[in-house]
């Protein structure tokens, strides 16, 4: 399967390393690894604290939505 992927998703899959291009055509094991790192970024780089509670900051809502992306792209 190949993703077009939007430019605010380039943004943070370009600082997630993969060894294989994004943009070619992708297996369904690349498109779980995919899924994974984007999930291990968001908990890294994409959560913080309001009051106590723990909110999605602006780099894990991109991250949520590359996911959601991934899911309508029919991965």
């Amino acid at each position: 399967m190949k993703i077009e992927w939007k430019p605010e998703h380039r943004k943070v899959l370009n600082k997630i390393s993969f060894e294989f291009d994004i943009d070619g055509e992708l297996t369904d094991e690349q498109m779980l690894e995919i899924d994974d790192k984007v999930w291990d970024y968001l908990q890294m780089h994409g959560l913080g604290n309001s009051g106590g509670h723990t909110t999605v900051n602006p780099t894990g809502r991109i991250c949520e939505h590359i996911i959601d992306y991934m899911v309508d792209c029919g991965a």
